[in-house]
């Protein structure tokens, strides 16, 4: 365990996380003085997910993921908050006044934590973004990027009935399919699978070519069981959207969850003491411009309550919130 004792830990580095941890150390964007040290892991690359989205404002007005990460990246670091990437939460203490968090990469305490860890379980697939596709459209739309071939090896990768759905209709639209559906190891197995390849357990990327990527079938416990190649791999986003399994690490830390999504109110907090969410995780409606602005409601939550435990006063925040504080505004009563 470190002997750092970190003003803010923000558990995710995506857009939500970045933003979070920045608007925790140093309040608005127009107040510079950075009072507060911070922290931000994530169990991947940081931002991996989000460098392969956009911000999307209007259908023809958007921002690319790298450079909405990038930005905040460059940011945060200024701010002085350290990004710890390949680190993720496996169990945290959050009943004290300093929150213990476990990692794969040791422990971190902090007087205050952000929980943003968005939702999708295959972040570290999508580095592999020239054969490996996460889908967010229906299928009638997607299956335009599968090749009109006979016997052409795909794999479908989702959890439960609507990932077995998408799966019959891909086979409907592209009949001459060789298709292997990979249902997730931790997920219940429907149980009409009649007519379909289905692997219960995971993949690991090998390796990605030009034309194919090489996966590995891991078993319910992890054990590579075989090899396969394939044109496409195909992650089924829309099966994960109504249960998230990114929240496990909190099972024993008192955090309100529903289905692994967790319950905030309107500035992030999840009703422990010096604990706040953010993000996909607490909203139905997924995307980088409600990560951002939940999670710069989080943060200026979180900067609120550290600068009054240091200067004994409410930090200046207008226009954002009242002069007189957070707890002044109407909605907060």
């Amino acid at each position: 365990m470190t002997d750092t004792v970190y003003d803010t830990l923000c558990i995710g580095g995506g857009p939500a996380g970045l933003m979070c941890a920045l608007t925790a150390v140093g309040g608005t964007p127009i107040n510079p003085p950075r009072h507060f040290s911070g922290l931000v892991i994530d169990r991947f690359d940081i931002g991996q997910f989000a460098k392969y989205g956009k911000l999307r404002l209007t259908y023809r007005w958007h921002l690319m993921g790298p450079e909405v990460i990038r930005t905040l990246a460059s940011e945060a670091k200024q701010a002085g908050v350290e990004l710890k990437a390949n680190t993720e939460a496996v169990g945290a203490d959050l009943s004290g006044d300093i929150k213990v968090v476990e990692t794969t990469a040791g422990t971190f305490r902090a007087r205050t934590v952000a929980i943003c860890t968005g939702f999708f379980p295959h972040g570290n697939l999508m580095k592999h973004h020239l054969r490996v596709r996460p889908m967010f459209s229906p299928m009638g739309m997607e299956e335009r990027i599968v090749p009109q071939a006979e016997g052409l090896p795909v794999l479908l990768i989702g959890r439960g009935a609507p990932a077995v759905a998408q799966a019959r209709e891909l086979l409907r639209l592209r009949s001459g399919l060789e298709l292997t559906v990979v249902l997730d190891g931790d997920a219940e197995i429907p149980r009409d699978l009649d007519g379909l390849a289905v692997h219960h357990g995971f993949i690991k990327v090998l390796d990605e070519k030009k034309d194919c990527v090489d996966i590995a079938l891991l078993d319910v416990q992890k054990n590579e069981v075989a090899r396969r190649t394939f044109r496409f791999a195909l992650v089924d986003y829309n099966s994960y959207t109504t249960q998230t399994r990114v929240t496990r690490f909190l099972e024993s830390a008192g955090v309100t969850t529903r289905a692994g999504y967790i319950a905030v109110d309107q500035w992030g907090a999840t009703g422990i003491p010096g604990v706040v969410a953010a993000g996909n995780v607490v909203t139905p409606v997924s995307g980088v411009l409600t990560a951002l602005s939940t999670a710069f409601s989080a943060g200026l939550s979180l900067f609120a309550m550290l600068h009054k435990d240091r200067f004994g006063k409410a930090p200046y925040l207008y226009p954002w919130l009242p002069a007189e504080g957070l707890d002044a505004h109407p909605l907060a009563r």
